[in-house]
């Protein structure tokens, strides 16, 4: 058979994204060849072995039993001989297994599982030279680890689990009633990214009820789950009719039939896709955080640019004159004295969502557009270790430095601030922070040795008014205001005045306060879509964002295994009603003053309540070790930052 065209190109073009996940079942080592000189057993080759050491007087026992009953009889009246099998029938003979294997596994799969024992992939990592290293791991006794090496997960276990390997329905029964990292980990996978199934499907324990994991597609829900494949050259009719349920196009050829016509070609996309890989699995460093504003400026954002006027995080596309960031009145002066002062740190400090990050970031372009050698520190990807940063610092020699949210350092932030302003190059440092945490950090105390002045973001100004409304008319989102005066409208904003610049503009448009469209939303949520919605604003108040896949695997946690192209209907639907932001890191809510008002929310405290940092306890988002079970955190982020769900409720 032939592979068509369409399925080809369109895989390839997933495998060069680094997002593929291979599957493989007893189909898969067809070709491989055992140590005994046979191949590779199949099902039906353990099964006719098996019953020879159950049953050796019933010679139609292996076509009248299953693999898991003849597996566990055979086991218990002869433990040693059905080893024996194993060592004869399923490991496999390195110098005998055709080299096309290495191939398969040095493809850019995202991650490889496998139902099959057999140590096929050990022999293809003992022999063979791989661009990134393979390491076969047993779903029985390995604890899911975050690593850039092509994990090959043995869910049933591998060779040297024996006897413990999953062969009888005991077993399985067993391995169904505990907590098992590796198969919610599997559930996302499956959920959220292609998929290519290899295998028999026909009789093999395990392969076709992991296929069902995607799970169907409930009428009305938008197909979400990536197109999958599955290579078999034979099917059951019933259940060739059933992988369109599941987003599955079956290809009708063998193994080696799709390595000839879709891996040989695929040698620029599978480059393509380790590159991806190494990308995503990169640690991010100091020095890789801290860039130049020339180049933050010169990069194309996704972010919607009005969507900036309702809430969104500024990005440096918005300072910029096409953008809709407004010119403050008071930082001309601002920008004169940053350019013209004596001091080396300036402060800016105000409530959360009162323009602090907006100014900042308008400051450091203005000092880079008079010649400056600006960079910005992204406190969200970089490091929080002050001797990193300064080392990214001595090497990148920046003459303006901004940092964004600079409490995050902690009471190391007025250290950082003082070291970074003492190095020879440095010029000034621009750095933001709340009120409420300034007075809690020993800032001033750290910066006692060098110049430095606090600006505080003040309310809305007379002219800040009618730039805000020039902004919104050429947005398009005067709103309520659309029919008015300009007088009606400077009114409605002065009444709002004393507020934070985000609350005035959306009390402005809608006429509601921002503090009750936040609890609305809260309340109009229910079951996976509040769960969601919770874990991301809690990463979001961290400064941080989760990946779909995260949010499967807290949801799982929390008890919504089920349906699950529907909860991804559900956490796009957050989306599409701009709850929650989509980036090319994953997903936040629109603005972290909105995130921290979810969490208290949803933790049972009123909205304008202090904040509780121990809420990380309730609502599922928090740090850790890379040794953690596989549901703390999906091996594909990156381990400085980055969030993982966490078992506990909202």
């Amino acid at each position: 058979m032939q592979v068509e065209n369409r399925y080809i190109e369109r895989f390839r073009r997933q495998l060069s994204r680094g997002e593929v996940i291979l599957f493989t079942g007893a189909g898969f080592s067809y070709d491989a060849i055992a140590r005994d000189g046979r191949p590779v057993a199949q099902v039906d080759d353990l099964k006719e072995e098996l019953a020879r050491i159950a049953f050796p007087s019933t010679p139609t026992a292996a076509g009248e039993s299953s693999i898991a009953d003849l597996y566990e009889v055979a086991v218990a009246r002869g433990e040693g001989r059905v080893k024996q099998v194993f060592e004869d029938r399923l490991h496999v003979d390195s110098r005998k297994t055709p080299e096309r294997f290495d191939r398969w596994f040095a493809m850019p799969w995202k991650r490889h599982y496998t139902v099959n024992v057999d140590d096929l992939d050990e022999v293809v990592r003992g022999r063979a030279s791989m661009a990134r290293s393979l390491r076969p791991v047993s779903a029985l006794s390995h604890v899911a680890v975050q690593t850039n090496e092509l994990l090959s997960i043995h869910l049933n276990g591998r060779l040297n689990d024996f006897p413990q390997v999953t062969f009888a329905a005991r077993q399985y029964a067993q391995r169904a009633g505990m907590p098992d990292p590796w198969y919610e980990m599997l559930t996302a996978d499956l959920l959220t990214s292609p998929v290519l199934f290899i295998g028999t499907i026909v009789n093999e324990p395990g392969l076709w009820q992991h296929l069902e994991m995607r799970n169907t597609r409930g009428q009305g829900d938008v197909e979400l789950r990536p197109p999958s494949y599955l290579v078999s050259p034979s099917l059951p009719p019933a259940r060739a009719a059933l992988l369109k349920r599941y987003n599955v196009d079956w290809l009708q050829v063998t193994e080696k039939e799709f390595y000839e016509q879709v891996l040989v070609g695929a040698s620029t996309e599978a480059v393509t896709g380790h590159q991806a890989i190494q990308r995503r699995h990169h640690p991010t460093t100091a020095g890789s955080s801290l860039r130049s504003v020339s180049q933050l400026r010169s990069e194309k954002s996704n972010a919607d640019p009005a969507l900036y006027l309702h809430g969104r995080e500024p990005v440096w596309s918005d300072v910029e004159p096409s953008g809709f960031a407004v010119v403050r009145d008071f930082e001309a002066n601002l920008l004169d004295r940053a350019k013209n002062g004596r001091e080396k740190v300036l402060l800016l400090t105000g409530t959360a969502a009162s323009g602090k990050s907006t100014t900042g970031m308008r400051l450091t372009l203005g000092l880079e557009s008079e010649g400056a050698r600006a960079f910005s520190y992204d406190t969200a990807t970089g490091s929080l270790s002050v001797s990193q940063v300064l080392r990214a610092a001595r090497a990148h020699k920046p003459e303006v430095i901004f940092i964004d949210d600079v409490d995050v350092f902690g009471e190391a932030a007025g250290r950082l601030l003082r070291d970074l302003a003492e190095l020879p190059r440095t010029q000034r440092v621009i750095a933001t922070i709340r009120n409420s945490r300034l007075q809690g950090l020993p800032v001033e105390s750290e910066l006692a040795t060098v110049a430095w002045s606090e600006h505080a973001i003040p309310p809305l100004h007379d002219e800040d008014i009618d730039a805000v409304i020039a902004s919104l008319e050429r947005a398009g989102l005067l709103g309520l205001m659309a029919g008015l005066s300009q007088e009606e409208r400077r009114r409605i904003f002065r009444e709002q005045a004393g507020r934070h610049l985000l609350v005035a503009m959306y009390f402005a448009t809608s006429g509601e306060q921002l503090e009750d469209k936040v609890r609305s939303e809260c309340e109009d949520l229910s079951g996976a879509s509040r769960m969601a919605y919770g874990m991301a604003a809690l990463a979001t108040t961290d400064r941080q964002w989760v990946s779909k896949a995260e949010l499967l695997l807290g949801l799982g946690n929390l008890g919504f295994t089920r349906d699950g192209n529907q909860i991804l209907n559900e956490i796009e639907n957050l989306v599409q009603r701009q709850l929650l932001v989509s980036s090319s890191g994953g997903l936040s809510v629109r603005h972290r003053w909105i995130a921290e008002k979810v969490c208290r929310l949803l933790h049972g405290q009123r909205p304008d309540a202090p904040s509780d940092r121990r809420l990380g306890i309730r609502v599922g988002v928090r740090g850790g070790s890379a040794n953690q079970p596989a549901y703390a955190r999906a091996p594909n982020v990156a381990p400085a930052h980055q969030p993982r769900p966490h078992t506990a409720a909202c």
